[in-house]
């Protein structure tokens, strides 16, 4: 019922778009620039993935490197690495509609690694890539 639309350069956004509205709900809220969306199924392969690969073979971010040395919010969290995040085998859930909940990238990050893990890191896949567009610094 809403979307944001932002087009910039490497040097920042030229220009953004929000409109509609949070839910279908009559009284729902509306979407501002700061509303994050989780395109997962499109973002995994047309971004993340390219982002990640490319951070990796620059070394600014290395697979093998664990998430809590770069994001704070992680660090209660056992060892969770890049990999595990690309690989979707942190032990993060696979869905949670934090967008009703929460705003912004620091608020995501903050609820993600609030909640608990429904696996032990590498103990299973499933499919949040939430984070690693973070680590990469990206929304």
């Amino acid at each position: 019922p809403g979307g944001v639309v932002q087009c910039g350069t490497s040097r920042g956004p030229l220009w953004t778009l929000a409109a509609g509205h949070l839910t279908y709900a009559a009284d729902a809220a509306l979407v501002t620039p700061a509303t994050v969306y989780d395109l997962a199924s499109l973002t995994k392969v047309l971004a993340t993935t390219a982002l990640a690969m490319r951070h990796a073979c620059v070394g600014t971010l290395p697979l093998d490197a664990r998430v809590a040395d770069r994001l704070a919010q992680f660090a209660g969290l056992p060892p969770i690495t890049v990999a595990d995040l690309l690989g979707h085998a942190a032990g993060l859930p696979a869905h949670r509609p934090f967008y009703q909940e929460v705003a912004g990238r620091d608020g995501y990050l903050a609820r993600i690694a609030a909640e608990p893990l429904v696996h032990a890191p590498r103990a299973a896949h499933l499919y949040p890539d939430t984070v690693i567009r973070a680590l990469c610094g990206h929304r």
